[in-house]
């Protein structure tokens, strides 16, 4: 490139970059504030710049958004399950349909705008919106660690009219009882009885119930060691360090007819899952009760519990969480309010 001059221009609080190359005259924006910090950016990488904006679509496969998305990929897969890397990989895919894949160079915080408008428009959950900007920034991050002539353009924004989470089916103790009477009668697989009753009265995950064996049971000191899930990619370790854990066997529990070896739920994740979710929501449809995912028995044993005075240490113990503020932030609501006197222990204080 031939020499060139370098004037910056503050038009709307933006900066532009006035000059000429070959003696062709050049204007164009930035996108970036017309600020000191960002003058001394562009002035340090104005060679970059233009570059990129008279070659937008340029790329030589190391230095476009589709090459840093699958560096950062790598970069996690050594440290997370195989489940979450496809739901990442999931993701970049998304984020490149939304905002293209260019060279890294070539995304301005217009282009974030623009990603959130298009979120928006999707009417995404605000926990795969979280997971979207996680991401995105993410790739941007350790594009600006690898490169000097690039700033990462992501920003937090508060966005509105986000669709809420769906509303988790919880059943009373009262529809559970009902519940497994009819998953005993002879129209539905023993396998569906075994499973609701292991769900609803241990609160473990989906995957966790399918790849328990005979072994982990200690009915003479009524424990259950979970040390293991199913999902779609075989027998894996627990979601988190915590799920890895000893729980109480409690009494409806102790009164199944359990195998004496091997795993007590036989087949492929995707089979169990479908077949064990036909047969539950017929036997909702049955009791009139609303259609429900398998996973609302977690959340029907954390509600129960918390509502009939359990401890929340306890009930965050055998759910598995990490600490006591995830079962506070996800269960709060059943908490049950009591009327009586508070630190009666004081009540004799005198000065």
């Amino acid at each position: 490139m031939s020499k060139i001059q370098k004037p910056l221009v503050n038009r709307g609080g933006k900066i532009h970059i006035h000059t000429s190359v070959n003696g062709n005259r050049l204007r164009f924006s930035t996108f970036l504030p017309f600020n000191p910090e960002n003058i001394e950016f562009v002035s340090t990488n104005l060679e970059a710049f233009i570059d990129n904006h008279l070659n937008p679509n340029i790329s030589n496969g190391n230095n476009d958004f589709l090459y840093y998305g699958n560096k950062f990929l790598q970069t996690q897969k050594p440290f997370i399950k195989k489940n979450t890397f496809l739901q990442y990989q999931s993701t970049l895919k998304g984020i490149v349909k939304i905002i293209g894949n260019r060279p890294i160079k070539a995304y301005y915080k217009d282009h974030i705008e623009l990603f959130y408008t298009k979120l928006l428009q999707k009417n995404l959950c605000s926990a795969t919106i979280s997971l979207y900007c996680m991401v995105l920034n993410a790739i941007f991050t350790l594009a600006e660690q690898s490169r000097s002539d690039f700033r990462n353009p992501f920003f937090n924004k508060k966005l509105r009219n986000i669709k809420p989470s769906k509303e988790r089916m919880v059943f009373s103790l009262e529809e559970v009882f009902a519940i497994l009477k009819e998953s005993k009668r002879p129209m539905y697989p023993a396998s569906l009885h075994l499973y609701l009753t292991l769900a609803f009265f241990s609160g473990a995950r989906c995957g966790e119930i399918f790849a328990l064996e005979s072994s982990d049971f200690d009915l003479e000191n009524k424990t259950l060691k979970i040390t293991k899930t199913l999902s779609a990619n075989g027998i894996q370790s627990p979601k988190t360090k915590t799920s890895n854990r000893v729980i109480d066997v409690l009494p409806p529990i102790l009164n199944l007819e359990l195998k004496t070896q091997g795993r007590l739920f036989k087949g492929k994740y995707a089979k169990l899952i479908h077949n064990l979710r036909q047969s539950f929501n017929r036997v909702l449809k049955a009791l009139n009760l609303p259609n429900a995912d398998l996973y609302c028995t977690r959340h029907t044993f954390a509600s129960i519990m918390l509502q009939k005075g359990e401890e929340p240490m306890w009930i965050s113990q055998m759910l598995g969480h990490s600490n006591l503020n995830i079962t506070y932030k996800v269960y709060t609501k059943f908490i049950k309010s009591s009327n009586k006197e508070r630190a009666t222990f004081l009540n004799d204080y005198k000065e």
